[in-house]
């Protein structure tokens, strides 16, 4: 069964990160894998395996990907086609019609639709093309149930073609992590030191966290923050924390490839987004057995926190600061995670649906 991934760019953002994890995982005696990228950029292409065929479509913007995206598709003539962003999936569910009969598309999405509508500006006029390209689609995946309930609300996916599947998390089921068989990113004449994971957009609500900065090194006077990534607001936060007095506690030291040593060694992780559809940074940081505290938003975060046992670290706000939440989770969070999130179970659940989908056509066929 030959599965196209369709993914914009090769950056470290979570829909990437995902795609590129279950092209690499899926299983290759049944699958015949295929990975084509809009924007051929990126750390995430650097390491990807053989044994998976690339494309390109060399295009700077989704919405210049059209025919190429179409061409690709009739010459590869997928079994599945998966595309994973709000953009990319219009496109795709826009250009189905076009594509071979054999085809199938699985639109994944990514985004808490309610603000990503809102944040596109032209949302609200887009919203009748976006409804016809989600409901040509074979199957929509949502990352937990407010996402498929608002995929199902917004755009009116029949509830027979939206599934939810969680994101993987690539975390070993007998190896705990052990922060003294790495060095630190950190320096050790300070501390504690707080981590936040992400994009620097406005999404991510960064500026929260160092508003509440001011507070914490009321407490603790060495207390950091660093913000792992890069983006558009760089400039934004550096003059925030300028004008609150906290330049000196603030550090952005760009995009890393080690995010799991930055988690391993940080006091805690804090989640400051206005929305997420599932955060895959907060689990990875309790895959990394990290402490996290979460400001509340839409989105499935709180059915992940609750999933885990961690529903105190889900707070209306950073302040007053809570000494409680830089207490490591217990052995028993870490196995909740393995139990929902690990990575062989997701990628199961995807291949299921995959062969899912092609029997049930194949099967109408036979019959035809």
């Amino acid at each position: 069964m030959r599965v196209l991934f369709t993914i914009p760019s090769f950056g470290g953002g979570g829909a990437e990160r995902v795609i590129t994890t279950l092209a690499r995982r899926l299983n290759r005696s049944r699958f015949d894998v295929h990975l084509a990228v809009v924007n051929n950029i990126g750390p995430l292409g650097e390491n990807l395996p053989a044994d998976m065929t690339r494309h390109s479509l060399d295009r700077k913007r989704v919405s210049q990907a059209a025919i190429p995206l179409l061409r690709l598709v009739r010459k590869v003539q997928p079994d599945v086609l998966l595309t994973a962003s709000p953009h990319l999936n219009m496109l795709a569910g826009l250009l189905s019609p076009m594509f071979p009969r054999k085809t199938h598309l699985v639109l994944r999405e990514t985004s808490v639709l309610a603000r990503s509508l809102a944040a596109w500006g032209t949302g609200r006029l887009l919203l009748p093309l976006l409804a016809a390209a989600y409901r040509r689609a074979d199957r929509v995946i949502g990352q937990s149930k407010f996402a498929t309930q608002e995929l199902h609300d917004v755009f009116s996916v029949p509830w027979e073609r939206l599934v939810s599947i969680a994101n993987p998390v690539e975390v070993s089921e007998t190896v705990t992590p052990d922060s003294s068989s790495t060095a630190s990113p950190f320096p050790t004449d300070s501390g504690p030191h707080l981590l936040g994971v992400g994009r620097l957009h406005p999404v991510k609500g960064f500026d929260r966290a160092i508003q509440a900065l001011p507070s914490l090194l009321q407490t603790h006077p060495h207390a950091r923050l660093w913000l792992i990534g890069e983006g558009s607001e760089r400039t934004q936060l550096q003059s925030l924390a300028q004008e609150l007095g906290v330049a000196d506690h603030l550090f952005m030291p760009g995009f890393q490839t080690d995010v799991n040593r930055w988690l391993a060694h940080a006091d805690l992780f804090v989640l400051s987004s206005h929305s997420e559809s599932l955060p895959n940074a907060l689990l990875e940081a309790v895959a990394s057995s990290c402490p996290v505290v979460s400001i509340q938003h839409p989105g499935g975060t709180q059915e992940a926190v609750n999933a885990l046992g961690l529903a105190d670290r889900w707070v209306e706000s950073l302040t007053p600061w809570n000494d409680n939440w830089f207490t490591r989770p217990s052995p028993e969070v870490r196995e909740r995670l393995i139990r929902k999130y690990h990575w062989q179970h997701i990628v199961s659940e995807y291949e299921q649906l995959f062969e899912e989908i092609i029997g049930h056509t194949n099967s109408r066929q036979a019959a035809a």
